[in-house]
């Protein structure tokens, strides 16, 4: 158990200091199905240029720093381009995350898509796998914890009958994990209740913290604190 709890040491060392974001001259995607409006200054009140469609790449030149906030995302608006447009935009609906694929949204597979942009490679990865302290039949159970990359963990654990994958980030904000719940719990079939909706259903005056179910015994959870944000997905029997 000792070894455990060292490599847990090394992993939580880096998330808790591996402070990063994107900057001027990064490319960054848009995660929104509705698309992103182009606009001729840094305000909702500006004209419209042109629409950004989901997955479509920009390039940032500059960010402002008054914050805004806009469908429950909070963030900042960056000047952009894009081949032959420019202008700017809100980067509440602006990751460094690619898109994730049809099919994983249609599935709602956040661990299958998490996978694949985080690839493992021998410098960065690292696993551990234990048993949570268990008093009754009840609490605890096996536990995998697994370096993705030097900002990203993965956990995985079951207690009792439910199954958690949870990712637990560094380097991401809130507006870009809000992203990908929007994508993944508001785009696939078996949901027809819109994520925006269900948070105001919630009275939600941030996104600190919330859970959102879905059908038969499934949902997403988020978490922010001040070092830490996590996105999990869950199936209970």
């Amino acid at each position: 158990m000792k070894s455990i709890k060292i490599i847990l040491l090394c992993v939580m060392t880096n998330l808790i200091y591996g402070q990063t974001n994107y900057k001027i001259g990064d490319t960054l995607n848009v995660l929104s199905f509705s698309g992103l409006i182009l606009r001729n200054s840094p305000t909702v009140n500006g004209l419209k240029i042109d629409k950004l469609e989901f997955g479509d790449k920009v390039v940032i030149h500059e960010i402002f720093k008054d914050i805004d906030t806009i469908e429950l995302r909070v963030g900042n608006w960056v000047s952009v381009s894009m081949e032959k447009k420019s202008g700017y935009v809100f980067d509440g609906f602006l990751s460094t995350l690619n898109k994730p694929q049809s099919a994983e949204l249609e599935e709602g597979d956040l661990m299958g898509y998490m996978e694949r942009i985080n690839s493992k490679t021998a410098n960065n990865y690292c696993s551990v796998e234990f048993e949570y302290p268990s008093d009754s039949d009840k609490k605890g159970g096996p536990a995998t914890v697994t370096k993705l990359s030097e900002n990203i963990i993965y956990m995985f654990h079951i207690d009792y009958e439910c199954r958690t994958h949870q990712y637990i980030f560094s380097d991401r904000r809130e507006a870009e994990l809000f992203c990908l719940l929007d994508l993944f719990y508001s785009n696939m079939k078996c949901c027809n209740t819109n994520l925006l909706e269900s948070i105001k259903a919630q009275n939600l005056e941030n996104l600190k913290k919330f859970t959102l179910n879905r059908i038969g015994g499934m949902g997403f959870d988020f978490h922010s604190g001040l070092n830490r944000k996590s996105i999990s997905y869950y199936e209970c029997n």
